[in-house]
């Protein structure tokens, strides 16, 4: 079995002071915020869509929408299609700056939530109806790997609700960081 790593957006200040910045924000092309169905699978990437940054800067290679739910690669960056992987265009709208949206095609619920790391709710905590009750913040997921398709160089999880859902083989990881500078994406081996 391949290594896995699941990925978020480096820490790193010296990558990304300074950097442009988009906001969590998806917009389709009448005018809708699309964000969520696109970050959770439930919208097909057949369209073009639009964003804003929330800061402007010196270009990145790579940033991320809904945490590290989706991956926009600025249009610098070259050979990141995979059929693994399903894109889209994104269209940055105060400049008209092209970039492309990725997120793994396949999602799968394959998160063993009695080996991942959470941090419980206290024991006399009023949950509202958003909350999540298995947790307060989910820092670490476990994968039940007899769930994943042998072959699979990327995938998300479907049911965990932390930061980042996408998951890459060692495969694909090598792919990344072949055309996305080191420091921009931090990858955490999974067990």
């Amino acid at each position: 079995m391949p290594t896995y790593y699941l990925i978020s957006s480096s820490d790193s200040d010296k990558k990304w002071g300074g950097k442009e910045l988009l906001r969590d924000s998806i917009i389709d092309v009448d005018g809708a915020e699309v964000g969520n169905e696109v970050a959770f699978g439930k919208s097909s990437f057949d369209q073009t869509c639009f964003g804003e940054f929330l800061r402007t800067g010196t270009i990145s290679p790579v940033q991320f929408v809904f945490t590290a739910r989706i991956l926009v690669i600025s249009d610098v960056v070259r050979k990141f299609e995979s059929s693994d992987v399903e894109s889209m265009e994104f269209i940055e709208r105060s400049t008209g700056r092209d970039f492309r949206i990725f997120r793994p095609k396949l999602a799968v619920d394959a998160t063993d939530f009695s080996r991942s790391n959470i941090d419980p709710w206290p024991d006399h905590a009023v949950l509202r109806p958003w909350h999540d009750p298995r947790g307060r913040m989910f820092l670490r997921p476990a994968i039940d790997w007899g769930k994943i398709p042998l072959g699979t160089d990327a995938f998300r999880l479907a049911d965990w609700p932390g930061v980042s859902n996408i998951v890459v083989s060692d495969v694909y990881k090598r792919r990344i960081e072949d055309v996305i500078e080191d420091g921009y994406i931090s990858f955490e081996q999974m067990s």
